[in-house]
């Protein structure tokens, strides 16, 4: 079955998050901003990525104006609609606790504070971070030379640092992952690159 995206039976409302409009009311329910007396009066979302039947991630422009100033204020966030609410809901709790463990060490790992849950499509919301995406880094596809490979070293190893740091903030997870099902994921993948690419 072809569908042409938005739609996506897996992700019901992901057209809806789409929608300027009704994505507005809908963080408006939600936004720590929109609690403290601000109001959203323009709303852009754009996709960033996208996985069919899985999620996608969305880059949220808001434009609010404080009731008692009438200043407006510009703010980013991204938001990832899941297929599945357990997950979203699982998603966003992690988030919080990573980011209340990562509070206690400053000068550690910074990660992307959430911004809010939409149980409703179920999405997560998050604010943007500061750095460098990996891919900067490692280099983009074709891409070749001595000097992209030093390049590529040092942000392998900027990532290892922070993976560290990351389980150095000792949260644990509700989710498992047992690896019979991640062996059975890694099997899928390999027979759809078998199909493209035999020999690979």
């Amino acid at each position: 079955v072809l569908t042409l995206f938005p739609s996506d039976p897996a992700l019901p409302n992901l057209r809806r998050a789409l929608d300027p409009e009704t994505l507005a009311a809908d963080l408006s329910t939600v936004l720590a901003e929109c609690r403290d007396g601000m109001r959203i009066v323009q709303c852009k979302v754009a996709p960033v990525r996208y996985r069919p039947g899985r999620r996608c991630t969305l880059r949220i422009r808001l434009w609010l104006r404080d009731d008692k100033s009438q200043a407006v204020v510009a703010r980013t966030l991204f938001g990832k609609v899941y297929h599945d609410a357990a997950k979203a809901t699982s998603v966003f709790n992690e988030m919080q606790e990573l980011s209340a463990a990562a509070a206690l060490h400053p000068d550690g790992l910074s990660l992307a504070a959430p911004a809010g849950f939409v149980p409703e499509m179920p999405m997560v919301l998050q604010r943007p971070v500061k750095g460098t995406p990996l891919i900067e880094f490692l280099g983009r596809p074709g891409v070749r030379g001595a000097e992209q490979g030093a390049r590529g070293h040092g942000g392998v190893v900027q990532a290892a640092s922070a993976l560290a740091k990351l389980q150095e903030l000792g949260v644990s997870s509700e989710r498992e992952r047992p690896a019979a099902a991640e062996l059975k994921k890694m099997a899928r993948r390999a027979a759809g690159t078998a199909m493209v690419d035999p020999k690979l």
